[in-house]
């Protein structure tokens, strides 16, 4: 039997047994002795004879089967796959989409207290729980501590009925600001939690804003009678770590204190200085000369300073004239100590201000503050008076007569300028000169006069002439003569610069005046 013999009986076969609807096929080749393969296509289900035959691969098959020139019809599934289809939306049911979504409400209720004199009722706090997955409610109350009542679950998780019959409360029947009944207990509803608002905005109902729970007065009552118990940890302060790291440094302080006891009530500068390695205090006095005050070493010794020296220790006794350290309470630390503030030393008042560089520099690197400009404290002291000068009244100099009037007690002479006399003692300037005669007589008459470099005074001699009548004499002794015009309280006296060869000078006019 030839090739084509074989495969027409095989095809026959398979179309009797009505196997062409199966979805895959499969390419074997079945072997019956001949020498070249058979390639055939045949469906799934097939004959265990064929099976149990050798079954070569999907693409030796297809490359046998095409290279043979056959005319059987090709499945394209085999290139472009099976038909996707769109997977059908599994069914989830409302327990499972609801698991563990709970709705938390926020509510109170007052509870009657009938035989109390402190309180007639009580406000009791508590959380109204709804379960969305099976529409159940429990109604928890916070623990409260000492309150003796009976806490934790007030009601069981179940469906609560509404006062209408065969009506259970639903979540959309919730809202804040209602009133909710469980069982003839009504609670009001305060408040809610953000998932609780966020769901049921999202559900489209509209949520009040929330209220405040009115307080409990036996609560109030006994919140006032409960003193809250207090305790300062004290840090334990290294002393000898402490005068290592700050020996020798000293903050500066410059400080004004108003004496009330002194006329015009006087500001006295003092100096503190605060001590950073054991936090002492020393009051210095600034003293200025001439002030009219005894230097006075330290106002205040080295010691630590309280704050208010009269808030003492029970134990303090009173016979005791100062303040020990163990028996103050509170001292002054760096910190008090600020530009332009008033502390009180011991009960005195003391304004701060100015510091030094090192003082500033500490509290800005230290203690990150920034200390305040200096403060002008000086008064502003009126001028003060002069006593007039009183007039020249004839006698003797005018110098004298000021000198007289300055001092009362001890009369002393005018000062001289030291100096001009003696580099200038034995100088005079002569000067050859005559008279601007108004008597005829004076016509010819001729004087010399001579002006000493050392004081300034003026000497007048009359030159002798034979015949004329007039003796050698001195017309005027050493004299120091005013310029003319000159007030008599301060007069401008003659200098070398007055006199010249040709220049008319008025001499024997203030000289009779000083002679008289």
């Amino acid at each position: 039997m030839s090739v084509s013999e074989a495969k027409d009986i095989i095809w026959m076969i398979l179309y009797s047994t009505n196997k062409l609807h199966v979805l895959a096929n499969l390419m074997v080749t079945i072997k019956f002795g001949f020498d070249e393969a058979l390639p055939i296509l045949l469906p799934c289900e097939i004959h265990p004879f064929f099976l149990t035959h050798s079954v070569l691969t999907q693409h030796q098959i297809a490359s046998e089967h095409y290279s043979s020139g056959s005319s059987s019809r090709f499945d394209p599934s085999l290139t472009y796959g099976c038909v996707k289809k769109c997977p059908v939306s599994l069914f989830v049911p409302h327990y499972v989409l609801c698991d563990r979504l709970r709705l938390t409400f926020r509510a109170f209720f007052k509870q009657s207290v009938p035989q109390s004199p402190l309180e007639h009722y009580r406000i009791r706090q508590v959380n109204i729980i709804y379960f969305v997955e099976d529409d159940t409610i429990t109604v928890m109350e916070p623990e409260v501590a000492n309150s003796g009542l009976q806490q934790r679950r007030l009601v069981r998780r179940n469906r609560i009925p509404k006062t209408t019959p065969g009506d259970f409360w639903h979540w959309k029947d919730f809202n804040i600001g209602i009133d909710v009944t469980v069982y003839g207990v009504v609670y009001h509803i305060v408040d809610c939690d953000s998932f609780t608002r966020e769901y049921l905005h999202s559900q489209g109902i509209v949520m009040n804003d929330p209220e405040e729970i009115p307080p409990d007065p036996y609560t109030s009552l006994t919140q006032l009678k409960i003193k809250p118990h207090s305790h300062e940890t004290k840090v334990a302060d290294d002393k000898f770590k402490r005068f290592l790291e700050y020996d020798g440094k000293v903050l500066r302080f410059f400080a004004v204190y108003e004496d009330p006891d002194s006329k015009g009530r006087e500001l006295r500068p003092h100096i503190i200085y605060y001590y950073l390695a054991d936090d002492t205090v020393e009051v210095q006095d600034y003293y200025r000369k001439n002030n009219g005050r005894d230097p006075f070493p330290l106002l205040l010794r080295k010691m630590k300073l309280p704050k208010d020296w009269k808030a003492l220790s029970v134990d303090f006794p009173s016979v005791a004239m100062e303040v020990l350290e163990r028996k103050a309470t509170s001292y002054y630390t760096a910190k008090d100590f600020l530009v332009g503030e008033i502390i009180f030393i011991l009960g005195r008042r003391f304004l701060i201000y100015d510091a030094d560089e090192f003082t500033r520099k500490y509290f800005k690197e230290i203690l990150n503050i920034t200390q305040k400009d200096a403060i002008d404290v000086s008064k502003k002291m009126p001028p003060p008076l002069v006593a007039p000068v009183p007039p020249y009244f004839g006698f003797g100099s005018p110098e004298d007569s000021l000198q007289s009037s300055l001092t009362v007690t001890t009369l002393k002479p005018p000062k001289k300028n030291v100096v001009q006399y003696v580099v200038n003692i034995g100088k005079h300037l002569r000067y050859e000169a005559v008279m601007d005669w108004v008597h005829p007589e004076d016509k010819d008459r001729k004087f010399m006069f001579s002006y000493s470099l050392s004081d300034c005074s003026i000497t007048i001699t009359e030159i002798p002439q034979h015949n004329s009548g007039f003796v050698q004499r001195t017309y005027l002794r050493s004299t120091r003569i005013p310029k003319p015009g000159t007030n008599w309280d301060d007069p401008q006296y003659y200098s070398p610069d007055d006199f010249a060869i040709g220049k008319f000078t008025t001499l024997i006019q203030w000289a009779d005046a000083l002679n008289q």
